[in-house]
């Protein structure tokens, strides 16, 4: 499955097989991640999905807080309910009403 990733990230992790491909993007650009896969005639399914670990629990939820994710699962996201510390708005947890998905969060 090669594709140029330039415009959406830096470097790419896929494993799967059989019509089923996990696809880890590193991006300062989600939307335009999002808007790549679907874009792809490739990729189908019910919808795009996002899961990460600690950090990444963290950016896959607020990822599902702000673009239509299907499904999510974020473990130990830490740093949801506080600050973002970023200056761009109001905490993670307070994005909540955002999520038009399913999420799970361990």
């Amino acid at each position: 499955m090669p594709i140029s990733i330039t415009p959406i990230g830096d470097s790419i992790v896929v494993v799967g097989g059989d019509g089923l491909w996990n696809c880890h993007v590193h991006t300062n650009d989600i939307g335009a991640a999002i808007d790549a896969l679907q874009a792809r005639g490739d990729v189908g399914g019910s919808g795009i999905g996002a899961m990460g670990f600690c950090f990444g629990g963290h950016v896959a939820y607020r990822t599902a807080c702000e673009f239509p994710i299907k499904a999510t699962v974020s473990f130990y996201g830490g740093g949801i309910p506080g600050s973002p510390g970023d200056g761009q708005g109001p905490a993670t947890v307070d994005r909540t009403p955002g999520i038009s998905g399913k999420i799970l969060c361990l």
